[in-house]
């Protein structure tokens, strides 16, 4: 599972070579908000991995405003599910002419700024029967 907290860039692990076909290929992230029903895509750029063969690792930034171009996304807290494509285009359209699925999972989004300009943080904790607990502080 991903874990992106707001109001921060997040340093984001994907295995997304090892699945990728397209020579000089690009990535695009879809988050795929669970509360909201919302998808946004982001550019994923500036691989950071030491070893782009094992892991690819890109900074996400969570911010008050979306630059999707430039990996910058406003998400709320919450649960999402992405999916991570590879791409030859230079849009950011999900078209399957011009991407293909390399990883889908699951993504939690932390941290909400509240009126007192504190900061909420939202956990999630799984009991014996397998419910989802959110604790705000």
């Amino acid at each position: 599972m991903i874990r992106i907290t707001k109001n921060t860039t997040n340093d984001v692990v994907f295995t997304l070579n090892e699945k990728t076909t397209l020579s000089g290929a690009k990535y695009l992230l879809a988050v795929y908000n669970n509360q909201s029903f919302e998808t946004k895509v982001v550019r994923l750029t500036g691989d950071t991995s030491n070893n782009i063969i094992r892991y690819n690792s890109f900074p996400i930034t969570e911010a008050s405003t979306d630059d999707l171009d430039n990996g910058q996304v406003n998400l709320i807290a919450g649960t999402y599910d992405y999916s991570a494509y590879q791409t030859i285009g230079s849009d950011l359209s999900l078209t399957a002419a011009t991407t293909t699925i390399v990883e889908r999972g699951k993504l939690i989004v932390t941290g909400e700024s509240n009126a007192t300009g504190g900061t909420q943080i939202i956990v999630g904790e799984i009991d014996n029967d397998n419910t989802i607990y959110t604790i705000v502080e």
